[in-house]
């Protein structure tokens, strides 16, 4: 298994409704060498880096605990001096842990895309982006293997 598995919840443009979108994260020194997917609906690419806000819980990962955890790092990014959520941003869940993984020793992530507040000032948005803005750690999403 690679880690993390991340998921993302996307909106279906022809049916409006929500759906989930899985990637697995694969060392970039495979990216040549990767075998083509043989079912169409698997594409391979390459993800630009980005800067993100991580909260990082245990337990099982339902609905409910994504749109709280989601909450909790809104909110505290509101609040964050350098950092802002990123226009459109949409929450990614990182899970690291095999199906067969006790609860309590499960390492699951919520991720937002985040900007620098000084690019978004600087991008002509001027005092209306300073109200928005204002502690979290954002870190380069970079896979780890839990410990």
């Amino acid at each position: 298994m690679t880690t993390p598995v991340i998921t993302k919840k996307t909106l279906e443009i022809l049916t409006g409704q929500d759906k989930w979108e899985m990637s697995f994260v694969m060392p970039s020194k495979y990216g040549a060498s990767l075998p083509l997917p043989k079912d169409q609906s698997v594409r391979i690419k390459e993800v630009q880096r980005k800067t993100v806000a991580v909260v990082a819980f245990s337990g099982f990962v339902t609905d409910e605990e994504v749109k709280q955890r989601e909450s909790k790092l809104r909110d505290a990014l509101k609040s964050d001096t350098n950092f802002i959520v990123k226009e459109g941003a949409s929450v990614e869940v990182a899970q690291y842990n095999p199906p067969f993984t006790l609860p309590f020793t499960r390492r699951n992530e919520i991720a937002l895309e985040t900007v620098e507040k000084s690019s978004i000032l600087s991008s002509g948005l001027g005092e209306s982006a300073k109200l928005r803005v204002s502690a979290i750690t954002t870190l380069e999403w970079e896979p780890r293997t839990p410990k």
